[in-house]
């Protein structure tokens, strides 16, 4: 218990230069200590079960991650300038961080107990075949993480100089970039779900696949509204935005109550799915609505091109899994049909050049080492 306390309490101070990283849009020094700190995590866990330790010895490996990693944030903050206690400005920081202690509540009262539903409602088999199509999806929330720990400094900033203009030209971008290249592939994941889980989890697993076409969904919807909420987070709207995680617990957890209480034979791990994507969609119409509240002059996503591509992609991927037989054939006309179609895009126009060097410049793996080297060892 003691060293559980001790473990918590180290990674809770990580918040302060996780946090300063963030205010310098400093990606890379974000996110590789957590990088490190998961591999050493799971190697070390590795080594204590062959080796036939217990309880005990998982905890020491565990602090011993920590220990590792402080080091790391230490080296990573060492040229950060510390200031001195100001008892003002503390008393703001202890008014602002009940608000924000009060919206992380509401948050996690949804958003964070699905599993503890489910298990009330159903057994451990299904909490295992949602949890194996969750960790699916997962890459997903790293990704919007990462994309809201980046737009919450600049927002903060934006709004600040009232620069709306800014705001929209990022929301574009970002939008544009997320539905003509993460949707396809969502799609084409949520449709292909069987083949997904077959070749990642096997056969016992295959109850996941549905879940996972839904949690896919519902991912792209939390993916796709990030910016709004980082509007309102960086406009410092903190109690408006408690308000909201509160009202939709208070309609999304009745609701379900109630659904299950009419409809009893109901599969529950795909009730508590759709539950999380009624949610995530809840959440987003209402960080829409009242960034718009904030400035008419934001702009909302793309939904011409939100369409398109959903029904386009749609109709193809939903093709190949009726019509064609074979899992590598499934995956080979996939893969051609999504060339030739972005060529036609190309071609039309309709993806500007600039957004395939953005993906280009995502994936060149030499820039993105040179980025990390220069930002964590510039001086």
């Amino acid at each position: 218990m003691l060293l559980s306390i001790v473990i918590m309490t180290i990674e809770h101070l990580w918040t302060i230069p996780k946090v300063t990283f963030a205010a310098y849009t400093e990606q890379a020094k974000q996110d590789i200590p957590d990088v490190i700190n998961s591999i050493s995590t799971q190697i070390l866990r590795l080594i204590v079960v062959i080796l036939g330790y217990r309880a005990i010895a998982l905890v020491l490996s565990n602090l011993t991650t920590d220990i590792l990693v402080s080091f790391i944030y230490l080296y990573l903050f060492k040229k950060y300038p510390i200031g001195k206690f100001d008892r003002k400005l503390a008393k703001e920081y202890m008014g602002t961080t009940s608000i924000i202690l009060l919206m992380m509540i509401g948050q996690t009262v949804v958003a964070q107990t699905d599993i503890v539903l489910l298990k009330y409602f159903s057994n451990v088999e299904q909490v295992g075949y949602y949890s194996a199509g969750m960790r699916l999806s997962i890459f997903i929330k790293i990704i919007g993480q990462s994309v809201s720990m980046l737009f919450f400094p600049m927002f903060s900033k934006f709004i600040v100089e009232k620069n709306y203009k800014q705001i929209n030209l990022l929301i574009d971008k970002y939008n544009r970039f997320s539905i003509m290249f993460i949707l396809p592939i969502l799609i084409l994941f949520a449709i292909h779900a069987d083949i997904v889980v077959k070749l990642l989890l096997g056969n016992k697993f295959m109850p996941s696949a549905p879940l996972i076409s839904i949690s896919f969904i519902s991912s792209f919807i939390y993916l796709l509204t990030i910016p709004y909420g980082n509007i309102l987070s960086g406009n410092g709207s903190f109690k408006l935005l408690t308000k909201i995680y509160f009202a939709l617990a208070l309609v999304c957890l009745p609701s379900l109550f109630l659904i299950k209480e009419l409809f009893p034979g109901i599969n529950v791990a795909i009730l508590i799915s759709c539950y999380m994507l009624a949610y995530n969609f809840l959440l987003g119409i209402s960080f829409l609505i009242f960034s718009r509240k904030l400035s008419t002059e934001i702009i909302l996503f793309q939904s011409r091109n939100l369409l398109l591509v959903i029904v386009i992609w749609g109709i193809l991927a939903a093709i190949i899994q009726m019509f064609i037989p074979f899992v590598l054939l499934k995956i080979a006309v996939s893969i051609i049909i999504i060339v030739l179609l972005y060529l036609f895009l190309a071609k039309t126009k309709m993806i500007k050049l600039e957004e395939y060097h953005a993906l280009l410049k995502m994936i060149n793996f030499k820039r993105n080492i040179k980025y990390v080297k220069t930002e964590m060892f510039k001086k």
